[in-house]
């Protein structure tokens, strides 16, 4: 198009009542705000006025061509809204709305972490922290649903010739009758009062939780309880929940509702993959605390096809899901399996990979406390009165009760100053490795042979150490596993003597350090000792028998120990020795110690292994290795990588330089056997 100049003009689409671009122009325009499709979706203007908005294209169009305005007709890509229910196109109308508006309050929020008033934690966020409530806009708080918390505004006006009109805020409709009278200058009684049939935006009434819970705005329990101490919730929400408490909470009491927030990670499936309805890897955790099986997965599924919630493609992709994640249910794990799984995660971490064998692993878990609970019962009811009666000296402790009561200490202190981080990760972590591996693997496992007899000091003392570990231990446990560490402390039986605390432990004072490097050195050679019988498939009926050389005071003190830890029928302990690769498999630990498994005469044929297939093995780890090994040196994994990630990574890795140790020894045994 042109002018009469020539000059060429140029024209756009504005329409202000259908779009959010459209309606900004139209403000700094001073443009009429026309409504061109009412909430029929019927045309609402000029000679198409009542025709449904998609008849109407085809019918403007042919209009257009009529008088000559219709040049061409071009597709173009642009994204439609479409109703995730009904599958339509969602139309934008304008609406009269209620807002807030918001620019102070989003100052004082700003400002109250500028000053250390709030602690946002991670303190990473606090930058999209700063950037919404810097950039932030009027909060439209009406919504037209239908449920949820009413507006407490009301349309009022005056039966008369003056139609004079107003809104008022109001509890009923009486306050608002007699507001309006005031504001209108009529009798109450000539006032009409409707309230809005809009309700609040959700978040505004979730932001008044901290209010609200304590019966906002009397002061009794306000006083009380507000602010409160903690706000811990997703990271997804900070803004639409936390940042509107904050402003919410500081305008209406002049006090902040919480002085610190804590954010945690979003979960996800085992693959790292967004939990969805439509992938079918949404998991209840009803489902897990009681196992359920893939059928009635799967019922679950077809009610929500049967609802409209998922399309028929949803409902195959997510049957199929069901059918490669749980091919046979998810076992029933219970309450506190799943909460100290959740535990296990960084929660800091923006994102939680959730794995439903990782909570069937810490049932086990709660079955080993369980069974180490009734393993200390027993022994604690074969004691006589007089026993329980005696004092236990701490000074008359053999070494490894001694050892056991160190890393007690050094358990309760890492999981006490992790709670406070809220690294709820290193705590979970500190308790299991105690708990699971240094209580019941190994301490228990060398109390057995002294508790067999009785009547001797050992024996009383074993009893006090598992009686005392377990007290404490439970305890420690408790945040993370409630519910069986409540039943089972309950019914744990402990010495008369010991005053059996019930708060959460703290500083205890039996850390010893040299103590520890000595068990920790015999613990080392007892892996040493169990991976060379692995290796070689020699198991407790071959009657295995070690020699360890040198001769050393520590080899002798924990001899009996090593014995019970690696169920081998004898262990020697000699000066300096040498064998043939016939004879024994040897292996060095640390700087001093080598360990010699002596092969057992009925295995040695056996070893008579394949070099050519362990060769391929070898290839094929070595192959793998390298490929993790180079994937974790690029420099885009060490800045993208999550922690998660290159921790896995970094276990694998491990694994693989075991399997790696393993066939290089397996071949020169063999290339021993055959040279032989």
């Amino acid at each position: 198009m042109v002018n009469s100049d020539g000059a060429p003009i140029c024209a756009i689409k504005v329409t202000p009542g259908h779009s959010h671009v459209d309606f900004e122009i139209a403000k700094r325009h001073n443009l009429p705000l026309l409504q061109i499709i009412d909430e029929k979706g019927f045309v609402n203007c000029g000679q198409f006025k009542e025709i449904p908005r998609f008849d109407a294209r085809g019918i403007i169009l042919n209009e257009l061509g009529k008088v000559q305005l219709l040049r061409s007709r071009e597709a173009h890509q642009m994204v439609v809204p479409i109703c995730s229910r009904s599958k339509d196109v969602v139309e934008f109308l304008l609406k009269p709305q209620w807002f807030l508006q918001c620019t102070d309050m989003a100052v004082k929020a700003v400002d109250a972490v500028k000053n250390g008033d709030l602690e946002i934690e991670p303190n990473d966020f606090i930058r999209d922290w700063n950037n919404w409530l810097g950039n932030i806009r009027d909060w439209c708080l009406s919504r037209q649903l239908w449920w949820g918390h009413r507006i407490p505004m009301y349309y009022c006006y005056a039966e008369d010739e003056k139609n004079e009109t107003c809104y008022v805020a109001a509890h009923n409709l009486e306050e608002a009758k007699f507001k309006a009278s005031r504001k209108l200058m009529r009798l109450s009684e000539n006032i009409i009062a409707k309230q809005s049939e809009d309700v609040l935006d959700t978040w505004f009434s979730s932001a008044l939780l901290p209010l609200s819970a304590f019966g906002w705005p009397a002061q009794n329990e306000l006083q009380q309880y507000y602010p409160l101490t903690l706000m811990e919730t997703g990271h997804d929400i900070l803004f639409f929940w936390v940042a509107r408490m904050v402003m919410l909470g500081t305008a209406l009491t002049g006090k902040l509702p919480f002085p610190k927030v804590l954010l945690h990670g979003i979960i996800r499936d085992g693959e790292g993959k967004k939990m969805s309805k439509s992938l079918g890897n949404v998991i209840a955790p009803e489902d897990i605390i009681f196992g359920t099986s893939l059928e009635e997965l799967q019922n679950k599924l077809l009610n929500s096809y049967s609802t409209g919630v998922l399309s028929q493609e949803e409902l195959q992709k997510a049957l199929l899901s069901h059918k490669k994640m749980f091919p046979e249910g998810i076992p029933d794990c219970g309450s506190d399996a799943l909460r100290f799984t959740l535990c296990t995660h960084n929660i800091k971490n923006h994102y939680i990979n959730f794995n439903v064998q990782e909570c069937k692993l810490n049932k086990f878990f709660c079955n080993k406390l369980w069974q180490a609970t009734k393993f200390t019962n027993k022994w604690m009811g074969s004691l006589s009165s007089e026993q329980k009666m005696e004092k236990v000296e701490y000074k008359d402790l053999d070494k490894m009760d001694k050892w056991i009561l160190s890393r007690l200490s050094y358990m309760v202190d890492t999981v006490n100053a992790n709670i406070q981080k809220y690294d709820f990760h290193v705590a979970t972590s500190a308790l299991k490795n105690y708990l699971y591996y240094e209580f019941c693997d190994t301490y228990l496992e060398t109390t057995k042979r002294e508790l067999r007899l009785m009547n001797s000091s050992k024996a009383k003392n074993h009893c006090w150490a598992l009686s005392t570990c377990l007290d404490i231990g439970l305890r420690s446990l408790n945040p993370f596993m409630p519910r069986v560490t409540k039943h089972l402390h309950e019914r744990l039986l402990t010495f008369s003597f010991n005053h059996q605390q019930l708060g959460f432990p703290k500083n205890l004072p039996w850390r010893d350090i040299n103590t520890e490097a000595e068990v920790n050195t015999v613990i080392e050679i007892v892996i040493s000792i169990r991976r060379l019988m692995k290796m070689l498939n020699v198991s407790k009926q071959h009657k295995p028998k070690v020699v360890l050389a040198p001769y050393l005071p520590l080899l002798v003190e924990f001899l009996e120990v090593m014995e019970v830890l690696s169920r081998c029928d004898k262990i020697i302990v000699a000066n300096e020795v040498k064998f043939s690769f016939t004879e024994a498999a040897s292996v060095n630990v640390g700087n001093n110690v080598t360990v010699n498994l002596l092969i057992p005469p009925e295995l040695k044929h056996s070893l008579e292994i394949n070099l050519q297939s362990l060769e391929k093995k070898k290839d094929k780890v070595t192959k793998n290795l390298k490929k993790l090994q180079n994937m974790m040196s690029t420099e885009g994994y060490l800045s993208n990588a999550s922690v998660q990630a290159r921790n896995n990574n970094e276990k694998k890795v491990i694994a693989l330089e075991e399997d790696l140790t393993r066939i290089e020894f397996m071949q020169k045994l063999s290339k021993s056997y055959y040279c032989k």
